[in-house]
């Protein structure tokens, strides 16, 4: 019944050179293996914010739902951060867990962008661990991101025993020094204390010293 299976074209070709009249056919008998149809649920998949700062992180939510007759095994899921000039900067491959038919399931991926700014593409998939699927247009999600550089210094503050001083003030001899930096990226935080270093100079001397 073409209504039935809208899909399946069959042809036969008959011969009977003796009484030449081909018997006719009762019925059609034919025997497949079905696939798994594992597809991305629309309404659940989203890429996290399109502009985000350097240092924060993209955040992936893939839902995937087996429509296919069989139980799917075991799926990989990329994803890829590509540059303007398509190169990957970042790239993770997960393994999800099989999925029954029916039913749906839910994972998770940050990328993180330190070190990153400028215009990105994300692209996520996914696919069967045994590179067999009904369809594979629908395994696929894409944004566009864009990651503002964090190019603003630290903001430094030097107090002598508590108190900011000018060039030419008179301090005690043996201060006690306290340095702050602080810094409006909150996803990128300083903590690392090596990263200060502190020169001293004579009014004498010609260079600072470490």
């Amino acid at each position: 019944d073409a209504h039935v299976f809208p899909y399946l074209r069959i042809q036969a070709d008959i011969k009977d050179h003796t009484n030449r009249t081909p018997a006719p056919l009762k019925y059609w008998s034919v025997a497949y293996q079905p696939v798994t149809d594992c597809t991305l649920y629309p309404s659940a998949n989203y890429i996290s914010n399109t502009s985000i700062a350097e240092g924060d992180s993209i955040r992936i939510q893939l839902a995937m739902i087996n429509l296919g007759e069989l139980n799917a095994d075991s799926l990989l899921f990329s994803s890829v951060l590509l540059n303007e000039q398509q190169v990957i900067v970042k790239s993770s491959l997960q393994t999800i867990p099989p999925i029954v038919k029916g039913d749906t399931i839910n994972t998770y991926l940050a990328i993180v962008t330190e070190g990153l700014g400028g215009n990105f593409q994300a692209k996520t998939s996914i696919q069967s661990i045994t590179g067999i699927d009904l369809y594979t247009s629908n395994n696929q999600l894409s944004s566009g991101i864009t990651i503002t550089k964090d190019e603003r210094s630290p903001i430094v503050e030097v107090l002598f025993d508590g108190k900011r001083i000018v060039n030419g003030d008179i301090v005690a001899p043996k201060p006690f020094i306290s340095i702050a930096a602080n810094d409006e990226n909150s996803f990128l935080p300083l903590n690392d204390t090596t990263l200060v270093d502190i020169y001293f100079k004579k009014e004498s001397d010609a260079v600072y010293t470490k």
